[in-house]
């Protein structure tokens, strides 16, 4: 049960309020932004709320069982804060949110927290961006539990698969740019298809901090699975994280020495042979005779 600060109650009792709403955000590289829905500029633990962005919740919508609150904010866009690159390069994706309602007219009544989740869609407008707040409750709505696969099931490096990413970790120097998708890489060459499915994130450069998922990796060439939103240059750094495709025998087992920890079934028979009707002889027909 939700407990209100006292003084912020008795502010909501008389009827005739002065209330605003605060949004603090989080980004995945542990920067944190606040805005605020009031004139006035406020700070409050320790972060401060920028009324500049002009913030506009929608109306909240939320529910007591488990569908997913969402709402849409929008916020002036000034070039300076949700550029176009930081959005489309993914920097703002999976940030965490807070909303929470206070009175401006007196900021030490406390807030009131009215929801936390992460961010959803982003959207650039003519002059405005508009957001959409996704609840918890959309964890719910992912699917849980597993099902019988001949590739591995688990992530490279996580819990599961319990390979060491530093030693497969290298940091990378751009040597000469084909186009957004491809370059070639001087600075700490691998064999070929050392970071096939692999991951590459940049360090500086035009391209700070956005990653991508490497399609290819041939003769030091880093070909790129979707081309980024800016070119790279030359002489930019990355840090490139090896792939795995995963298979049993090709990657578990010759390219990381992992196979105790391969979870997943690579000689289940697959369903023609299980569905397959066992002749005489043992051999199989199709046409159900005997």
């Amino acid at each position: 049960m939700k407990t209100l600060p006292p003084a912020l109650a008795a502010h909501y009792a008389l009827g005739s309020t002065t209330l605003a709403y605060a949004l603090r955000i989080e980004r995945p590289d542990f920067r944190v932004y606040g805005f605020t829905s009031a004139d006035e500029p406020i700070e409050f633990d320790n972060t401060l709320y920028q009324s500049s962005q002009g913030l506009n919740i929608s109306s909240l919508e939320m529910n007591s069982g488990f569908s997913v609150d969402n709402l849409e904010l929008s916020t002036l866009d000034d070039g300076t804060l949700f550029t176009r690159v930081d959005i489309l390069g993914g920097l703002w994706r999976n940030s965490k949110f807070t909303i929470a309602r206070y009175n401006y007219e007196a900021l030490q009544d406390g807030f009131e927290v009215i929801m936390v989740g992460t961010l959803g869609e982003v959207t650039l407008g003519n002059g405005m961006v508009k957001v959409e707040l996704r609840g918890l409750q959309q964890f719910f709505q992912q699917p849980v539990g597993s099902v019988v696969s001949a590739t591995c099931r688990a992530r490279l490096g996580d819990s599961l698969c319990k390979v060491d990413l530093n030693p497969i970790t290298k940091v990378c120097r751009v040597g000469s740019v084909i186009d957004k998708q491809t370059f070639i890489e001087d600075f700490n060459p691998m064999p070929d298809g050392f970071f096939e499915n692999g991951t590459v994130g940049f360090i500086g450069g035009t391209c700070n901090q956005m990653r991508a998922v490497v399609k290819s990796h041939t003769s030091n060439t880093f070909t790129l699975q979707l081309p980024l939103i800016v070119q790279p240059e030359v002489g930019d750094y990355f840090v490139a994280t090896a792939g795995c495709k995963k298979r049993y025998l090709e990657d578990c087992i010759d390219k990381f020495n992992n196979g105790l920890n391969f979870q997943g079934e690579p000689h289940v028979p697959g369903i023609d042979k299980i569905t397959a009707i066992v002749g005489r002889r043992g051999t199989t027909s199709s046409n159900g005779g005997s």
